[in-house]
């Protein structure tokens, strides 16, 4: 019974392990999507300058179109 517990949290120590590696490696690859990318979003969690783009009054799309995006 206690070799299957020592097993258990070992598992368990690696997959945290795992994760914690795969939240460093996911923010490096937002940095680097950054330095590359330019990010142009208007809502307030992005730290972004940019204005908000608004939608010009006449559109081309048909209305059904627009209530299913809305």
């Amino acid at each position: 019974m206690k070799e299957n517990r020592i097993k258990i949290n070992e598992i368990i120590r690696k997959f945290v392990d795992y994760l914690d590696i795969q939240t460093e490696y996911t923010k490096l690859m937002i940095d680097d999507y950054k330095k590359w990318e330019k990010v142009e979003c208007c809502c307030p969690l992005c730290q972004s300058n940019e204005k908000e783009i608004k939608m010009s009054e006449k559109s081309n799309y048909p209305n059904k179109f627009k209530e299913e995006w809305q």
